[in-house]
């Protein structure tokens, strides 16, 4: 799920719904199609790009949070979390997929919430991928 940084989790979590096109992404989060700056709007776009202050904002919303890396390919077998999962993807792509079939497809700038519990796999893109997570309150 990709969403605007001022939404509550407790919100985010009654409207869940899989959205597998970056158009219809854009949609649901009422941007125009040139909306560059759809996910950085309370801290810049420079800013927003360092992993560094990314954390740090992470650390605002989210506990545990940390930073990991993986190369071209890796994969991540079926699993889930017991905790609501904030992961924010700072370099390269990464896809999550869903036990229906969804794929969720993250790039730098992308910000996935995943409720407590769901199961997903994870495909690392050909350049491989950075991000940082943490666990958000129930």
């Amino acid at each position: 799920m990709v969403v605007r940084d001022n939404v509550r989790v407790t919100e985010l979590l009654d409207r869940l719904q899989v959205i597998a096109d970056r158009a219809d992404v854009r949609t649901a989060l009422g941007l125009g199609e040139h909306d560059t700056d759809a996910h950085c709007p309370s801290i810049g776009r420079r800013a927003y790009r360092r992993g560094v202050e990314i954390e740090e904002r992470i650390r605002t919303e989210a506990r545990d949070v940390y930073s990991w890396s993986n190369g071209p390919g890796d994969r991540y077998g079926e699993h889930a979390h017991l905790y609501n999962k904030l992961l924010y993807c700072t370099r390269g792509s990464i896809d999550f997929r869903l036990r229906d079939g969804k794929t969720i497809h993250l790039e730098p700038g992308d910000r996935m919430v995943l409720p407590s519990g769901t199961a997903h796999s994870a495909v690392v893109g050909p350049t491989g991928c950075t991000c940082i997570e943490g666990k958000l309150p129930d």
